[in-house]
């Protein structure tokens, strides 16, 4: 009975101090605390997780504080890609770590992005090229459309069409060689307008060939990037009713002279005269005409007298290629040499061409290697406006064979030749640019000068309104983080406003658990 009792006794001991155990105030706050930090790391923890996931869905949580928005999609890619529906894929060619690794890649990584968010039909997609090397034989259409870690692609799978960019195209380099300005809104918003158009809207452009003239993959990719089916184009076998359906013609420094009046078969009725097709397509078809000459001494070819006739009779230039104009206060090398835009008459439309480009502080002028010395004589008759757009600085001279250099200040080196008329109460043109060299052409797709913002102003002046003019690009020396103050203020309200008062809810909910519940 006594050990009965004395077990009843301990047990009631050891469930009294139990009691007092769980009851104390110790062992309360104690249990609070580990229960808040419980609580406290699993809500880390689930943020965590909910922010990750959403980071995968939205493709990346960040906030673009730069002056020039570097990062984001403007309201004019908005408006010019709102009636865009077709699925477009911007691939890059490397794993999305490893872009984030190489900063220029990462500014396009993170552009791209806010395109996938902004826009539905829009997707990026990282891909190896070094483990995955044949996925990327389907972008390969020509010689020009090469592939490496550092492409980027535009693709639209509807129709097969794609735009391959390097990451250096997606930006500007001065005179030293160092990056300045990001070109990557108007590069992508560009390729999504090309890959994604109808084939009833893409613009045709013919590359005259016959005459040995040059051929390069450059000039074609830019002008399918630009939205142009280009093809080869034979003018002695064209008729002149199917060359009037294209927009635009390029001839690039031929070795052989045209068939025109001078050197065409009379006795044929049916002898195919080339110059006299180029004159209709231009007065009777408002068709556009780029040339690109270049010196005897770049080329080895004889004169052209028939070729340059028609340029000089039918488009008011003439064209001196026996000599060669250089330009030493502005020389890069021995044969090439930047040019100066033409800004006596600023009511000219050579003027208005180039104004885009000119007046931009981002980028250094178009280069030229030796070229064709042009003249625009006084007399511009037969319903053309013919007005300078590139020159020589002051300190241009040209190299004769007799007499060595002398001074060619302010030689034209490119002109536009502009006719015009009105038809049903509206006026319209046909358009000729003469280039003095072909190696403005060879400089299309350098980061260091201004070659490819100048022929994308030639092409909106022949009329492709499919170009997009107001997406500018962004000074790099102006990206850097530069918040306005209105969100300045948004910020620090935020931060004095809603992190004290998450403070003073824990408290007052510590203090009442402390003083109602907890017991004294």
């Amino acid at each position: 009975m006594n050990n009965n009792q004395n077990n009843n006794n301990q047990n009631s001991n050891k469930n009294m101090s139990v009691k007092k155990v769980l009851t104390s105030r110790k062992f309360k706050y104690g249990t609070s605390a580990l229960v808040f930090t419980v609580v406290f790391v699993a809500a880390i923890i689930l943020v965590n997780v909910l922010v990750s996931f959403v980071d995968s869905k939205t493709g990346g949580l960040y906030v673009d504080l730069t002056t020039k928005q570097l990062y984001s999609v403007s309201n004019a890619t908005r408006d010019a890609l709102k009636n865009v529906d077709k699925p477009v894929e911007i691939i890059f060619s490397q794993p999305a770590d490893k872009c984030a690794e190489d900063d220029m890649l990462n500014s396009v990584k993170m552009l791209a992005e806010s395109y996938e968010k902004e826009f539905n039909n829009v997707t990026v997609i990282f891909k190896d090229r070094k483990s995955d090397p044949a996925y990327f034989n389907q972008f390969k259409k020509s010689s020009a459309d090469m592939t490496d870690t550092n492409s980027i692609i535009i693709h639209c799978p509807s129709n097969g069409r794609s735009v391959i960019y390097d990451k250096e195209q997606m930006y500007k380099r001065n005179q030293y060689g160092e990056l300045f300005a990001f070109n990557g809104e108007y590069k992508i918003t560009s390729a999504i307008l090309s890959t994604a158009r109808t084939s009833e809207s893409m613009l045709r452009a013919g590359m005259i060939t016959g005459h040995n003239e040059l051929s390069l993959d450059s000039v074609k990719h830019t002008l399918e990037d630009y939205g142009y089916e280009v093809s080869d184009v034979n003018l002695m076998t064209i008729s002149q009713e199917e060359l009037g359906t294209y927009d635009l013609l390029l001839v690039c420094d031929p070795v052989s002279d045209f068939v025109g009046m001078s050197n065409t078969d009379s006795s044929d009725n049916n002898a195919a005269n080339e110059s006299a097709k180029l004159l209709n397509y231009v007065v009777n078809d408002l068709g556009n005409v780029m040339f690109f000459l270049d010196p005897i001494v770049m080329n080895n070819c004889k004169e052209l007298p028939e070729l340059y006739s028609l340029i000089s009779d039918g488009f008011g230039v003439e064209v001196d290629n026996l000599q060669y104009i250089k330009d030493p206060s502005t020389i890069l090398s021995d044969y090439a040499f930047y040019g100066s835009y033409a800004i006596n008459d600023t009511a000219s439309a050579g003027y208005a061409m180039h104004k885009p480009v000119s007046e931009s502080s981002a980028g250094l002028p178009p280069v030229f290697y030796y070229s064709c010395a042009l003249n625009i004589p006084k007399e511009n008759d037969d319903g053309f406006n013919i007005t300078p757009v590139m020159t020589v600085s002051d300190g241009g001279v040209q190299v004769t064979t007799k007499d060595g250099e002398k001074s060619a200040a302010n030689t034209p080196i490119m002109t536009l030749s502009k006719y015009t008329k009105i038809e049903n109460n509206k006026e319209v043109s046909g358009n000729v640019i003469v280039c003095g060299s072909t190696g403005f052409l060879l400089n299309l797709e350098t980061s260091s000068s201004a070659n490819g913002d100048l022929f994308k102003q030639m092409l909106v002046t022949m009329g492709n309104d499919k170009i997009i003019v107001d997406i500018d690009y962004k000074v790099l020396d102006e990206t850097k983080i530069d918040v306005p103050m209105e969100t300045v203020k948004n910020m620090a309200i935020r931060l004095a406003v809603i992190v004290p008062t998450v403070i003073i809810i824990i408290g007052v909910a510590v203090f009442i658990k402390r003083k109602y519940f907890n017991g004294k």
